[in-house]
């Protein structure tokens, strides 16, 4: 008897949007401090989804609260689609 597959269990979408929002803003790819590509997100976000396991992609939560935030993927030059941030003067 196999076991069954389970999808991961997922860090709290909002506690880690919040944490990002509260590190980060928004702005253009000449004055970025950090680019964020769809890879590095999901290392960020801990949104991996692992072979062999039908769910729904956990990026897609990440990024629609990420939008709502003001922070949109765009095309970059140097890294394709991506997520150009500033650090926050705190």
């Amino acid at each position: 008897m196999s076991e069954a597959k389970t999808p991961p269990a997922q860090i709290d979408l909002m506690s880690v949007v919040v944490d990002f929002c509260r590190r980060f803003e928004p702005c253009s790819e000449a004055e970025a401090d950090e680019i964020f590509t769809v890879g590095r997100l999901r290392d960020e976000f801990s949104a991996w989804l692992p072979p062999g396991i039908e769910a729904p992609d956990p990026m897609r939560g990440y990024l629609l609260t990420l939008e709502e935030n003001g922070f949109h993927v765009h095309h970059t030059f140097s890294s394709g689609p991506a997520i150009t941030v500033k650090y926050k003067n705190e």
